[in-house]
Formats: C-alpha cells, sequence, structure tokens
C-alpha cells in the first residue's frame, strides 16, 4: 500500500511526552513510541491524537489487533478523521479483513475527497478483494489528483496487467521504480535506456530486477534485441549464470554486483515486453527456451536412481518470505496431504530457504525425497526438473524455470493472483506446458490441492511414470 500519511498534531499532548515519543517514531524506536504514547493516554484519555498515534506505532511493530483498538478508541472520539479511517483501513488490511478494509478507506476519501494516499489504498483493497472495476476507478482517481503519484500508477498498471490489457498496461509499469516496497532500485546510468530502436552493432545491457522468476520469464526476450542488432550483454544474478550460459543472442553474461564492461544502452528485463509492445496474441512463448546441461542430468539420475510405478513430482510450496505478497501465494507443506493419496506417486522437495525445514516431516504418507539442500543453483534445479514427471508448485522461481524447460507443471495460485496469470484461464499464454489451478475462496488452498490429486491420479491411472 502507500506511503503512511502525516502524524496528527500534538495539541492536548503533554507537551515533554509527546515530543519524546514523536521523536521517537521518527527514529523507528517504536516501542519507546509506543510506551509515551500510553503515558498520555493514562493522563488524557479523551486525547486523539494519542489514541491515533499509539494505533499507528502498533501498527508498525506488526501488532495489528492492538492497534485497531486504538484507532477506533480515537475515532470515536474524532469521527471526521479521515487519516485515522486510513490508518484503520490499513490494520485492517494486515489482518485481511478485505471487505472491511474497503469500508474504511472509502469512508476516509468521503470525508476527504482528495486524500489521494486513501484513493491508492482503496483501490488496492478493491483489488485484493477482487472488484478490479471498482479498482481501476480508484486507482484513475488518485492519478486525477496527482499524476506523477507512483503507487497508484504502479497499481493501476498491475491491475491492467491482470485484466490482460497489456497496450495500457505496459507503459503504466514503468511507474513501478517508484512504488512503495519496490525492491529493484532504479539503475542510474548515463547510458539512456534502449527504445526498441534498431541498433547497429552497439552493446546493451540487459539487467534483471525483482526475483528470480521475473528473470527467468522475461529473459526470452534477448534474442529479440539480438535480432534488433543488438550485441547483449545480460546482467544476473549469480545463482542465474550457470543456467544461463549460452542463452541464444546472449553475448556476455555478468554476475550482478560484479564490474560492468562498457555498453552504450541498457534495459530493464521487464521493459522489454513494453519496448516491444506484446499483447497476449504476441506473446513470445517457445515450448522451451532454456535447456539443462545433459552432464548434470546424468549425474541427477545416477543420484535419484530409479523409481518404480511412477510418477515422479517434484514440488515446491513457497516463495521467499520477503516478497511482500508472500502470504498470498505460499502455503505450508502440510497443505499438500490430499497429494499423498495418489498411488505410487514418490514426490521429491525443490523447496529452498525457511520453508525447506518442512521437508523433514511430509504430510503423512507422502513418499518424500528432499533435495533442497542439494541444489546449489538453478542449473541444478534445472536438471532435477528434468528428470521429473510433472512438477506441482506454487508461485515461485521453480513454476517459471519448469515453464520454460517445456517439462509439465501445474501452479496453483491464489484467487487474487499475481498480474503475470491473468484471470479465470487454465493455461498461461507465457508458459504452454503449463496449467493454473486457483484458489476458489480467498485463502483456502484446498480446492487447488484436491484437484492438483486428481490430476495425478489421472497421470497414475494412464501408467505415467
Amino acid at each position: 500500500m502507500s506511503t503512511q500519511g502525516p502524524i496528527p498534531g500534538r495539541q492536548n499532548f503533554p507537551a515533554d511526552v509527546a515530543g519524546a515519543a514523536l521523536a521517537s517514531m521518527k527514529r523507528g524506536q517504536i516501542d519507546k513510541a509506543i510506551a509515551g504514547f500510553r503515558k498520555i493516554v493514562d493522563v488524557d484519555p479523551h486525547c486523539f491524537e494519542a489514541h491515533y498515534n499509539l494505533g499507528v506505532a502498533l501498527a508498525a511493530e506488526g501488532l495489528a489487533g492492538k492497534a485497531e483498538e486504538s484507532l477506533r478508541v480515537a475515532l470515536g472520539i474524532r469521527q471526521d478523521s479521515a487519516v485515522a479511517y486510513r490508518s484503520l483501513g490499513r490494520v485492517l488490511a494486515m489482518q485481511h479483513r478485505r471487505e472491511e478494509t474497503v469500508a474504511a478507506f472509502r469512508r476516509a476519501v468521503e470525508l476527504k475527497p482528495d486524500y489521494v494516499y486513501a484513493h491508492c489504498d482503496l483501490g488496492v483493497a478493491l483489488m485484493e478483494a477482487g472488484r478490479l472495476e471498482e479498482a481501476v476507478a480508484a486507482f484513475e482517481m488518485a492519478i486525477g489528483l496527482k499524476p506523477d503519484f507512483a503507487p497508484a500508477r504502479t497499481q493501476h498498471a498491475m491491475t491492467l496487467l491482470l485484466r490482460g490489457d497489456f497496450q495500457r498496461g505496459w507503459p503504466e509499469y514503468e511507474w513501478r521504480w517508484g512504488a512503495e516496497g519496490f525492491t529493484t532500485p532504479r539503475r542510474e546510468f548515463t547510458q539512456p535506456m534502449w527504445d526498441g530502436r534498431e541498433f547497429g552493432g552497439r552493446t546493451l545491457l540487459l539487467h534483471a530486477e525483482q526475483g528470480y522468476g521475473d528473470t527467468i520469464q522475461f529473459v526470452r526476450y534477448a534474442p529479440m534485441a539480438a535480432e534488433r542488432g543488438a550485441n547483449v550483454m545480460l546482467e544476473v544474478p549469480a545463482k542465474l549464470t550457470r543456467i544461463l550460459r549460452g542463452f541464444p543472442g546472449v553475448a556476455e553474461i555478468v554476475p550482478a554486483g560484479s564490474a560492468l564492461p562498457p555498453f552504450d544502452l541498457h534495459c530493464p528485463l521487464m521493459s522489454l515486453p513494453g519496448v516491444f509492445k506484446t499483447t497476449l496474441a504476441t506473446v513470445p512463448a517457445s515450448a522451451q527456451y532454456l535447456n539443462a546441461e545433459e552432464n548434470l542430468v546424468e549425474s541427477w539420475a545416477r543420484r535419484l536412481g530409479k523409481t518404480a510405478g511412477g510418477p515422479r513430482v517434484g514440488i515446491a510450496w513457497a516463495g521467499q518470505r520477503s516478497y511482500v505478497g508472500d502470504y498470498n501465494r505460499s502455503m505450508k507443506l502440510a497443505a499438500l496431504a490430499p497429494l499423498a493419496g495418489v498411488a505410487g506417486a514418490r514426490f521429491f522437495s525443490l523447496q529452498k530457504g525457511d520453508a525447506a525445514e518442512e521437508a523433514r516431516k511430509p504430510p503423512p504418507g507422502m513418499d518424500l525425497i528432499d533435495l533442497g539442500a542439494e541444489l546449489a543453483d538453478f542449473a541444478d534445479t534445472a536438471a532435477v526438473i528434468k528428470l521429473m514427471d510433472v512438477i506441482v508448485s506454487v508461485d515461485t522461481a521453480v513454476a517459471h524455470l519448469a515453464g520454460a524447460l517445456g517439462k509439465p507443471v501445474w501452479v496453483m495460485l491464489p484467487f487474487l493472483p499475481d498480474w503475470r496469470w491473468l484471470l479465470q484461464r487454465a493455461d498461461s499464454p507465457w508458459y504452454p506446458s503449463m496449467r493454473l489451478f486457483r484458489q476458489k475462496r480467498v485463502g483456502d488452498w484446498s480446492g487447488a490441492v484436491e484437484d492438483v490429486a486428481r490430476s495425478l491420479g489421472s497421470w497414475r491411472a494412464m501408467g505415467v511414470g
């Protein structure tokens, strides 16, 4: 969501305590701020500012329930406070109470129609509630009030892209660099950004942004840039350099963080769909555009041995926790328990990160081999994927890698997915070998997992594996 609005003034505060508490908030000393605001509430229980700022501080500490209590007390004192309603909406959003969140933000903009931040937050809440037409209207209201407001422009872009409106979505997506929580800093180069023109042999730096999966998905555009006469240099995270070695159209790969050789133009990978004016009909969707190293495949084949009965199923159930929307896309391994009922299926964990610990205690009856600790980089993961019959994953880099390798991959998506998966489709225009299994209700993975289990059972009946 967008940036927190200004803290109301300190009138009615005991001045010394109020000043110290507000100063602690600015320094990020939230515990001291909370203690200070609580002292003020004890002295003056009818002080709006104290209750409001206590709520903001508690929210900053992740204590959404207690923050809500303080903000509701504040609103009981001052019922016409748009900023308090906006802050209430934010703590309700932290608790995933979507309709109440919408109502709080809507009340904020009713009280203050020119409240840009609240219009943007309302749009996000409507989007998360699946009310996309209303979300677009809210973002457009915010943009009308402040045309250079990057959070609203970025959220507007993602809503358009989710709906498949690529023509309007890609230009808007160029505002992402100024959005709150955007994980990749804008690269400040003296060289200009490429706009799609012919090159005449000059060197183009394509640089990765956001996550591993984003890089895997959009590196497909590198050969298209080379076809326009570019000498393509590709900068990617070190864990992707081996799997991308020899990628068509790429003259040189540079690990992120290393010194860059000279270049003439640059372009972020996720700006390339806009440069090429990609539509749903023109997505460059090769059946396979990555390859696993043959010697690695052979090595892993010896390691895994033969599996009788089949099918072999590679699984990944969680993304990186650092991603702001991870709560929406990831699940616990226990949620995959219905897959254990597929007779003869053998499962191989491709999970990395903190969630990999869950593989030590798989669901009852699941024959699970944990490979996570043995996967040094994506080249290893690619080799293992080639040996699987199917990959079952949430929206994470493993899903993108399997799709890029042309392996059957079944992706379980939240009710409101990331924009690239579009709406209601069971397939993906980006990956021909991919099937999409969607939540039927917000936050409920059971229906999607049961659909995957039935599909695996059908494979077993057909003798796959």
